[in-house]
């Protein structure tokens, strides 16, 4: 995405970190021979720009970071993503080609937004068409970033988005080359399905059920509530991977990693595990071999962190 940037740097690995109305996550990633080390990998509850500032300074100097190349993932609330027909434009060209062709379809104006774009791999769309998910931030955004970053002592090496960070967890998990594999992430407010074939994410979609809506006390009446209402997110979920195999032509998905969610919801993991038609699992970090955390993280812990983490791992595009 954004602001790749090369400059001298004094901490080895690399940072990613994301900062959110609740607090700030940060993970520390080493590439190794055998996977990567993870030294540090932890949330941070604290709210407010300033307060967020101070902390981050903190870690940073704690963990001797000062000069490292950091990877910042957007937060959903600060970016609108839409895809779109592509134009017959070189790579190099397709964010500036791409600006007036959704124009109408941001919420925000033209001139106050910045624009990237990333394509969908050559066959998705069984050839038919060339498709583009297109991203906009408000320049405001990327300021105030901007200024956040040059007091924090790291070296803002890219600004990512949540789907992309997602992504790239996909590559701890192992999988048969060509097979589809879901990314399920459920928040309080919503959540996202991505669904991503050889490293490459070919979709994406939001998901309307919040888990807000779900009770959280184990009693049986809840439970009983709560395996109701998983019946709509199992609609959403099964629409997302039948438009894939079918619209996409992007085949069958085969099983489908869910995200650790930031607090227990009796009975939700469970029913959607059978009322499915495919594999779901809980992705576990601390059960990743090729992953060395400097300490186990508790699910819930890791809820908060995987944006941060997956922005670290980025390669490439």
């Amino acid at each position: 995405m954004w602001f790749k940037k090369k400059k001298g740097v004094v901490s080895s690995g690399i940072v990613g970190l994301e900062l959110t109305p609740e607090g700030l996550a940060l993970a520390h990633v080493i590439p190794s021979s055998s996977g990567w080390k993870v030294p540090f990998c932890s949330f941070i509850q604290e709210r407010g720009a300033d307060h967020q500032r101070r902390a981050l300074y903190q870690l940073v100097e704690q963990h001797n970071l000062l000069g490292a190349p950091c990877h910042y993932v957007l937060h959903p609330s600060e970016y609108e993503l839409l895809l779109t027909d592509a134009p017959d434009v070189e790579d190099e060209e397709l964010a500036a080609a791409i600006k007036w062709r959704v124009k109408d379809l941001l919420s925000m104006p033209m001139e106050e937004a910045v624009i990237d774009a990333f394509a969908l791999p050559d066959h998705a769309y069984r050839g038919r068409m060339k498709m583009v998910y297109v991203v906009a931030v408000r320049r405001q955004t990327i300021e105030r970033l901007v200024q956040i970053m040059q007091h924090s002592g790291l070296e803002l090496a890219v600004i990512d988005i949540t789907e992309l960070a997602l992504r790239n967890l996909i590559q701890l998990q192992p999988f048969t080359e060509g097979a589809s594999i879901g990314l399920l992430r459920l928040r309080g407010t919503g959540g996202i399905i991505n669904l991503i074939q050889d490293n490459q994410l070919c979709f994406t979609r939001s998901i309307e059920t919040p888990l807000q809506e779900f009770e959280l006390s184990p009693t049986e009446e809840s439970i009983n509530e709560n395996r109701r209402k998983v019946e709509r997110l199992v609609l959403e979920l099964q629409r997302s991977l039948d438009y894939y195999e079918a619209q996409i032509g992007m085949g069958a998905v085969n099983q489908i990693w869910l995200i650790p969610l930031k607090q227990d919801v009796p009975a939700l993991v469970e029913t959607l595990q059978e009322r499915l038609s495919i594999e779901l699992k809980v992705f576990d970090l601390n059960k990743i071999t090729s992953l060395n955390l400097n300490a186990d993280i508790p699910l819930s812990g890791q809820a908060y962190c995987f944006s941060a983490l997956g922005a670290a791992l980025r390669k490439g595009n």
